[in-house]
């Protein structure tokens, strides 16, 4: 029987608030340069 591992809006935000003061916002950097690289 398959099971259902959908992710729910209030799932995220029960995550958020258990992880609230232990994780940390980090910000996402971008490079066009790096962007365009041919991947391995």
């Amino acid at each position: 029987m398959p099971q259902d591992f959908s992710i729910t809006l209030n799932d995220v935000q029960v995550a958020q608030r258990r992880l609230a003061g232990v994780a940390h916002r980090t910000p996402v950097l971008t490079s066009a340069t790096v962007n365009q690289q041919p991947e391995n």
